[in-house]
């Protein structure tokens, strides 16, 4: 896979410089020797307040055929969350686009 840099759009002096870590897990970082702008790969999951598991298992109780006030009531319930149907409406919408560019 091609990395680049989001600034100089750079993809010849972009190495690997450790990883990032937080609540969520760990990420690689890069660094652009170029602009020497330091990044990390976005993935489909950025800037997301849940964890990929946590969104992921939602969208698989909904694509089960639970209703979106089904699945929000049972992850309230079961991982102790304050998620509403909308929230759940709205992952499924958006991560409905990635995974039919996927099966493509």
């Amino acid at each position: 896979m091609e990395i680049k840099c989001p600034d100089c759009k750079n993809n010849k002096f972009v190495v690997r410089c450790g990883t990032r870590h937080n609540k969520y897990g760990s990420k690689q970082k890069y660094r652009c020797n170029k602009c020497w702008r330091w990044f990390v790969q976005n993935d489909a999951f950025w800037k997301r307040k849940y964890t990929k598991e946590f969104i992921t298992e939602s969208i698989s109780c909904y694509k089960r055929g639970m209703s979106f006030q089904e699945v929000a009531n049972h992850m309230n319930e079961y991982k102790g969350t304050k998620i509403v149907p909308a929230t759940v409406f709205f992952w499924v919408r958006d991560f409905s686009k990635i995974l039919k560019k996927m099966d493509g």
